[in-house]
């Protein structure tokens, strides 16, 4: 077990750029962005749509896209971290941080599938719930420009946040076990061809989907491989409008947006992207195993 947090902690001390610098630097852009759009931007457009909605429901609705914005975020940078983190280290980076504890290469991987999965989405998360504080101090000042934008109470902003902030864990949590087989992909390349990893994933995608498309040419046939590729592509919540859910206002609306996703969810899909993702660790660390002792 200390092994493995130490591991953890050195995969989170490898990739702090992209998980605490990165996001620490992106929120202090938006601050800066927002801040001059209320200070020189055309503000009496910005709420002309807005009037009719109470403030609980524009919380929400700001906090939810907030949240839609880290998660792909989230999603971008877990893509580049497991194109990267499978080949970073050496034979003789088994060795933990001491040379008197060397470490499979089962553990090794499996410590940085589980840093991806917990500790780097947790930091995520803990960014966008900052960035949700700042979004309603924002809307101080953006309300004495605009008297008509209500300002909620302190009640609905902590309601909102606890609301939305269950919500947005949620999604990182599906988004993340959805999209598992493309980040196995370039997570299982990575081991064979290093930092090539991303362009290897794009191109063995689009030769799959290619082949598909010339083998079934002038035929009206389904194509299956590129339709399942799409489907995950496309993202496990699919079709859901969280507008209407929101909109109709009331503390417990981020809770029934939650039950809208987990109805929506395809478990079956869910647990093969899980298994592959554990194929994939399995297969990896073998392959380094066999490559290094050769």
């Amino acid at each position: 077990m200390k092994a493995m947090t130490a591991l953890l902690r050195r995969e989170f001390l490898e990739h702090r750029g992209a998980f605490l610098y990165a996001p620490a630097v992106l929120i202090a852009a938006l601050l800066v962005l927002i801040t001059a759009g209320i200070i020189f931007g055309d503000t009496p457009s910005i709420g002309a749509h807005n009037r009719d909605m109470t403030p609980l429901v524009l919380l929400q609705i700001a906090f939810g896209g907030v949240g839609a914005m880290w998660s792909a975020y989230l999603i971008v940078a877990l893509y580049f971290y497991y194109a990267d983190a499978f080949s970073a280290d050496q034979r003789n980076n088994s060795m933990l941080f001491w040379k008197s504890m060397p470490q499979s290469d089962l553990t090794i991987l499996t410590s940085k599938a589980i840093a991806g999965l917990t500790i780097l989405p947790a930091l995520i998360l803990g960014f966008a719930l900052i960035n949700m504080v700042l979004v309603y101090l924002l809307s101080f000042p953006l309300a004495a420009r605009l008297p008509f934008i209500p300002i909620a109470n302190p009640i609905d902003m902590l309601a909102a946040l606890f609301g939305m902030g269950i919500g947005v864990a949620v999604f990182l949590v599906l988004s993340v076990i959805w999209y598992a087989p493309f980040l196995a992909l370039v997570a299982g390349l990575s081991v064979l061809v290093k930092r090539w990893a991303i362009p290897a994933a794009i191109l063995l995608i689009g030769a799959v989907v290619i082949t598909e498309t010339v083998l079934t040419f002038g035929r009206t046939v389904a194509h299956p491989i590129r339709e399942y590729i799409a489907y995950r592509a496309d993202g496990f919540a699919g079709d859901i409008d969280p507008m209407p859910i929101i909109t109709k206002g009331g503390y417990m609306a981020p809770f029934d947006l939650i039950g809208t996703m987990l109805s929506n969810v395809d478990w079956l899909q869910m647990a093969l992207g899980v298994a592959i993702a554990v194929a994939v660790v399995y297969g990896s660390s073998e392959y380094r195993r066999r490559r290094l002792d050769s």
